[in-house]
């Protein structure tokens, strides 16, 4: 079964996206920035790694038992750069826009009013926003099994091996953040 990408389709993943874009405004607008003692090492271990490479910093080393990749997020958005949290909760920001669409269209393979009904379900389960200003790798986690779900499940029915290959890289993805 193939679906095609119409104007149902966009006119779906809209309402799906303005129901969702309301929610973000609202866990921004009254959650506040916070983090646990893990995400402390996790942020220090990342700046350690930052100062390390990028500057001449003295920074004590920290121990942190988590995977790399979400370090490497905290690198690369910049959080370090800008000393601030923002950058981080802008890639999560991100996150949570796409997670949405993307289940949408895994679930769209099945039936569309079910990808509807399923997409808005999944907002309002608050799982693709819950953690957006937490400062935690849960959020990165659930990004990366919403992709690579996407993936697997187009690639069962497309029988497109790059699509295997992708599910494969988020699924690694996972297991390193």
């Amino acid at each position: 079964m193939n679906f095609i990408i119409n104007n149902k389709n966009l006119r779906d993943n809209l309402i799906i996206q303005t129901i969702n874009i309301i929610f973000i405004g609202i866990i921004f607008y009254y959650s506040p920035i916070d983090y646990e003692c893990d995400a402390a090492n996790t942020l220090l271990n990342a700046k350690y790694i930052y100062s390390l490479i990028f500057s001449d910093e003295t920074v004590g080393a920290s121990y942190s038992y988590r995977a790399p990749i979400y370090k490497i997020i905290q690198i690369l958005s910049g959080a370090f750069v800008f000393d601030s949290f923002f950058p981080i909760i802008f890639v999560h920001i991100l996150f949570s826009l796409l997670m949405p669409s993307i289940f949408y269209f895994t679930i769209l393979y099945i039936n569309r009013n079910f990808a509807l009904f399923s997409s808005i379900l999944f907002i309002l389960s608050f799982i693709p926003i819950l953690h957006l200003k937490l400062i935690l790798s849960v959020h990165s986690m659930i990004f990366a099994v919403i992709l690579s779900n996407f993936f697997l499940i187009r690639f069962v029915y497309k029988k497109n091996i790059s699509d295997f290959y992708i599910a494969t890289f988020s699924s690694l993805l996972l297991l390193f953040t």
